[in-house]
């Protein structure tokens, strides 16, 4: 196991590169590192706090949504600055590179407020020539977003409990309605998506459109979900200072994971499946083997 401490305040988002050689972490304070082979490879001070990271498929970028409405660009390998740009007037609360890193797919809100037109999920050229949004899909607040690893398929929730799937090839959407805010989802290439609500985590079929089932056993708010690469497990964090692994062929808790550090803001999966990760709201971050 590999402990290091990601800077002070929550852990606020994760994101490992394509190839598994890089973990980029940022905190509460505007600390954002990357990390390789259990060492510390580079680290940035923002003024801003980030919601979002997210790599390229060619792993050598890395992506900051921050609070600010920026997206800033950064050279993965060197820690350099390569692009900022004004995209969104609002936080930016998601992103993901798609189409063969060509476009970018950004998400704004604010989630204690409610903006009437926020163009709360857009797509955009990479670099933005236009300096605007190509596609809009949602004017409404996105307070959660995720897109499939091969960036086909994406998802988001709004402030009005409607969880909203999407297909990057096409322009039609399906709406699912959802009891309890999502404080976090996740989708797959295949269409199976999760969304952390309330204690539980609901699973739903993007291609059958309907809700499965749902895993029950955290005693505390679901933070953050990842699935692994074959999709046939979920990892799970929650405030009740665990993670659990479950199978998804079954909807049970195979493992239970507990330290000392409070509670879990972000968890995540290596693409290999064989390194499993936890943010702390203490600004820790945990790495450990899957076996």
């Amino acid at each position: 196991m590999i402990a290091y401490e990601c800077g002070q305040g929550p852990v606020r988002a994760l994101a490992f590169s394509p190839d598994g050689k890089l973990l980029a972490s940022s905190a509460g304070d505007g600390a954002l590192q990357i990390w390789e082979g259990g060492g510390l490879k580079w680290e940035q001070m923002l003024s801003q706090r980030c919601h979002a990271l997210g790599f390229n498929a060619a792993g050598t970028i890395l992506a900051l949504g921050c609070e600010d409405g920026i997206t800033r660009f950064w050279d993965a390998e060197t820690g350099k600055l390569l692009e900022t740009y004004k995209s969104l007037q609002y936080p930016v609360t998601g992103l993901a590179f798609v189409d063969s890193d060509k476009k970018i797919l950004l998400t704004a809100g604010d989630p204690e407020r409610l903006y009437e037109e926020s163009k709360g999920v857009t797509l955009w050229n990479y670099p933005s020539r236009e300096g605007k949004a190509i596609v809009t899909y949602s004017l409404e607040v996105a307070r959660t977003f995720s897109a499939s690893p091969n960036g086909q398929r994406f998802a988001w929730t709004t402030r009005h409990n409607k969880l909203i799937t999407a297909r990057l090839s096409k322009q039609d959407q399906f709406h699912f309605s959802l009891k309890d805010p999502a404080r976090c989802l996740r989708i797959t290439n295949q269409g199976t998506l999760a969304a952390g609500c309330s204690w539980k985590i609901s699973i739903y079929s993007c291609e059958e459109h309907r809700f499965k089932f749902s895993l029950e056993g955290h005693k505390g708010l679901v933070s953050d979900i990842s699935f692994s690469p074959d999709e046939q497990f979920l990892l799970s964090g929650s405030w009740d200072q665990t993670a659990k692994l479950w199978d998804l062929s079954s909807g049970k808790e195979v493992n239970n994971f507990q330290w000392k550090q409070g509670q879990i803001s972000r968890v995540a999966i290596a693409p290999d499946g064989m390194r499993y990760v936890c943010g702390f709201a203490t600004g820790t971050v945990l790495i450990w083997d899957a076996e």
